[in-house]
């Protein structure tokens, strides 16, 4: 069905011209892979990722380019297939929230992860944005795979410890930092412990040496305290 569609709109760029070929493009090509016909699946997604270049397409050229990831690992080739991916997290900042949900539910369970973290603080702020879609079950979050969000967080913190911040007397550790994200989206601690895939008494722990550590009375002046110190968005 959808490779049926997708070959409609090839039609009808036939006719109109080439704008609404990328899109369909990438489509092909991802149904392709799924089928194992990785030669076609490649000619494909690199005739859609060139299109969605040219004309501006950055959500279905982030997609395109998660495919070509998969094929490229599909045919041995690992580094090519993290230059993608890293491509795919890049051009997820242009379409916002939508455009991030899309690359995260192809590119997580194939295990990219770090690539988004990579993006550094455009990215921080884009999750943010996403976590809170999610809270507010919107559309656009919708797909992402339980558990994505904190492999990301995770892996934003990098170290066991996040050093050099001015202003904190004792610093946060990674886990603290993705507790704090998870509080600016106005998560309450059952949420925070599903996301995070920890007991709620964990997240009780996390959420009071937070305040300790931001010297915070409650929630709302531990993000406020974090956001003066630019530890989030």
């Amino acid at each position: 069905m959808a490779a049926e569609t997708y070959a409609k709109t090839l039609d009808i760029a036939a006719a109109s011209g080439p704008p609404p070929a990328g899109p369909a493009y990438a489509g092909l090509a991802e149904v392709a892979y799924q089928r194992n016909e990785l030669d076609s699946a490649f000619r494909q997604v690199t005739e859609g990722i060139a299109l969605c270049r040219q004309f501006l397409y950055p959500a279905p050229l982030g997609a395109g380019l998660v495919t070509l990831a998969w094929i490229r690992q599909a045919q041995g080739d690992p580094g090519g297939a993290l230059q993608a991916m890293g491509e795919a997290g890049r051009a997820a900042l242009g379409p916002g929230v939508t455009g991030l949900a899309r690359a995260l539910a192809l590119g997580c369970p194939q295990g990219y992860v770090r690539v988004f973290a990579d993006e550094g603080a455009p990215m921080a702020a884009l999750l943010a944005r996403l976590v809170a879609a999610q809270k507010a079950e919107r559309a656009a979050a919708r797909g992402v795979p339980p558990g994505c969000l904190a492999k990301v967080l995770r892996a934003f913190g990098g170290q066991d410890d996040l050093r050099g911040v001015p202003g904190l007397v004792e610093q946060l550790t990674a886990r603290e930092l993705e507790v704090l994200v998870l509080l600016a989206a106005g998560m309450p601690n059952p949420r925070i412990a599903e996301q995070l895939v920890v007991s709620l008494d964990t997240v009780k722990k996390h959420v009071s040496h937070l305040l300790g550590k931001l010297g915070a009375a409650n929630r709302t002046e531990a993000v406020t305290r974090a956001r003066q110190l630019s530890l989030i968005p």
